[in-house]
């Protein structure tokens, strides 16, 4: 799985990108004439001492040396302009981690990593969607740090969304090219779980958001068949499963949502107290469980 799906990558290639990303480390312009890094240093030792962090733009780019170099820069770049790294779990408010939109959880059958979006929880709340879109970005940061070139499983479970995943399409779009232009080649397959009908006819529009030699990546699966994927012990809770390890875990000392609305996005009371009413009524809707016995 991971690396070894995209075929050879050449050393020299590898090594003359390296070469190339340090000079313009060491030539770089500081940022508004400060003395501060346009990079992490963290990702400049890794980029240094890891090829993995190569290869992966380089497969991007279909072995396009210049334009693999660009993207390495942009994203590296782009990694230090979002505060990526330093972005702590408890940033954000406890309600993101409660309403289980996007979650690590435990290995598929292959022993990889998995990340799932539920996308029945995936919704826009007003002030707060630029918020939950970092959040989202965060997440796959973590998993993809975690997973390396062995690479991961990405779930998109589709149980319960109904119209919702329709009306909130932007945000998925969002996340997989994301997932697509900054974090290349490190999805193994991308399970959508009880796709709508709904959906169904829409995409063939989607599958475009998706470079065309990476399409073999996405894969279907329902109710009958998702044991293909996963063992019962680790499918979630809210599918039935049996694993006891809960898919809305949170770090301690998150902000309130509305502590975040005031003191983060700067709302007025009135306004994050408006969206979190939206928001509760809509985290009350009920989710269709799993039924264990058609898991087999």
């Amino acid at each position: 799985m991971g690396l070894k799906n995209f075929g050879h990558v050449p050393d020299d290639l590898v090594q003359r990108i390296r070469v190339k990303f340090l000079e313009y480390v060491s030539n770089q312009v500081t940022i508004d004439g400060q003395d501060e890094s346009l990079f992490y240093q963290e990702d400049i030792d890794k980029i240094t001492n890891e090829d993995w962090y190569i290869k992966r733009f380089v497969i991007a780019a279909y072995k396009n040396e210049t334009e693999a170099l660009e993207k390495l820069i942009d994203t590296m770049k782009w990694r230090k302009n979002i505060k990526l790294r330093e972005t702590v779990d408890n940033y954000f408010p406890n309600d993101f981690y409660d309403c289980g939109a996007v979650f690590p959880y435990e290995n598929d059958i292959h022993g990889d990593l998995s990340l799932w979006i539920r996308c029945g929880a995936v919704r826009k709340f007003g002030e707060y969607t630029e918020a939950g879109k970092r959040f989202m970005v965060h997440r796959l940061f973590q998993i993809d740090e975690l997973a390396g070139p062995k690479g991961y499983a990405l779930v998109i479970d589709f149980t319960g969304a109904g119209t919702t995943a329709l009306q909130n399409l932007d945000l998925l779009h969002h996340f997989i090219t994301t997932l697509h232009h900054r974090f290349p080649a490190g999805v193994n397959y991308c399970l959508n779980y009880q796709i709508p009908w709904l959906l169904k006819t829409v995409w063939g529009a989607v599958q475009f958001w998706i470079p065309e030699k990476r399409r073999d990546i996405i894969q279907f699966s329902y109710r009958n068949d998702l044991y293909k994927y996963f063992e019962l012990a680790h499918v979630p809770s809210y599918l039935s499963g049996e694993c006891k390890r809960s898919w809305k875990e949170k770090p301690e000392n998150c902000p309130t949502t509305l502590e975040f609305g005031l003191y983060e996005l700067g709302l007025t009371e009135d306004d994050a107290a408006r969206t979190i009413a939206d928001y509760e009524h809509f985290r009350d809707s009920q989710i269709v469980p799993l039924d264990r016995g058609e898991y087999s």
